[in-house]
């Protein structure tokens, strides 16, 4: 998957969730680059599949109009997420629900982030 085709699919999300006029940056690196960023952000010395990173709420983005909400940055590893089985779509929703303030922590945000990424890949067909 592109770059342009995942923001595509990100505001397919972003508009079944009726979040109004919001974006996320999206990167796909190697195992080595998650590797280092799950390292260095969450302790983690090992790859995975996706992480998110919430935008500062005072973080100047003037490429923006005032309207539209920059929710932060997901991080897609392509080779991971193939190796396991796993679709970048899925992965996608998943990063984008942490953005949007969703987790799986606890065991009720874990089924509720659950059932809504099986209900936004039911409607979204993948």
């Amino acid at each position: 998957m592109r770059v342009e085709k995942a923001k595509i699919f990100i505001g397919k999300v972003l508009r079944l969730l009726d979040v109004g006029r919001a974006e996320a940056d999206v990167f796909f690196i190697t195992s080595a680059e998650m590797r280092r960023l799950n390292r260095a952000y969450r302790g983690k010395d090992k790859t995975t599949n996706v992480l998110s990173f919430e935008s500062p709420i005072e973080f100047p983005r003037p490429d923006l109009d005032k309207k539209t909400r920059h929710l932060g940055e997901i991080y897609i590893n392509p080779s991971y997420i193939k190796k396991h089985g796993e679709s970048q779509e899925e992965m996608l929703t998943h990063g984008l629900l942490h953005l949007l303030g969703f987790n799986h922590e606890e065991k009720n945000d874990r089924i509720n982030m659950h059932n809504l990424e099986k209900k936004i890949s039911s409607i979204l067909g993948y």
